[in-house]
């Protein structure tokens, strides 16, 4: 029997899998079908061959990251899910899904070290440096959380959460 975090009843395996197929299903959505900057989209079978494998890996990790949080083991789920992030690093849903998990577990330090690759791909969309500003203001580093904010803007200038936060940030 496995015991599903936030639920008050118990599931047999078979019930533990249907619940494992619905979260992958539901959070795993970066099977390569959106990849802005096109990491994966390569021309020789080799390197097709390299990036499929470094997708699937990241399918592993995530569906590992799935297993610890049904189990109720919050920092192996976050060390999994940033494996993910890791082999998968074009997939911007999975990185705000995974850094906002950080962000709630309050490790603002590793949030940062997450999202920091991120910020140096010429794809990155303002959401990603908005984040990083929240996670710089949560360590009390009010200058690279302006910083990042103002990044956010340039790359998103209707960006609301980015204004409210410069606006926290000088305060």
């Amino acid at each position: 029997m496995v015991y599903v975090y936030g639920m008050n009843r118990c599931l047999t395996h078979s019930g533990a899998l249907l619940v494992i197929a619905t979260a992958l299903a539901a959070g795993c959505r970066f099977a390569g079908v959106r990849h802005g900057d096109h990491a994966f989209m390569t021309r020789s079978p080799r390197a097709e061959q390299t990036a499929f494998e470094r997708r699937t890996t990241a399918h592993a990790h995530y569906a590992t990251a799935v297993i610890h949080e049904l189990n109720a083991e919050a920092q192996p789920a976050l060390q999994e899910f940033a494996l993910a992030v890791k082999n998968d690093p074009a997939d911007e849903d999975l990185l705000m899904e995974v850094s906002q998990r950080y962000l709630q577990a309050r490790q603002f330090a590793q949030t940062i070290e997450l999202l920091l690759p991120a910020t140096r791909r010429p794809a990155a969309s303002g959401w990603v440096f908005l984040r990083l500003g929240v996670a710089y203001a949560q360590l009390g580093d009010t200058a690279k959380a302006i910083e990042a904010n103002r990044a956010a803007l340039e790359r998103a200038p209707g960006l609301l959460p980015a204004y409210q936060n410069l606006f926290l940030n000088y305060l």
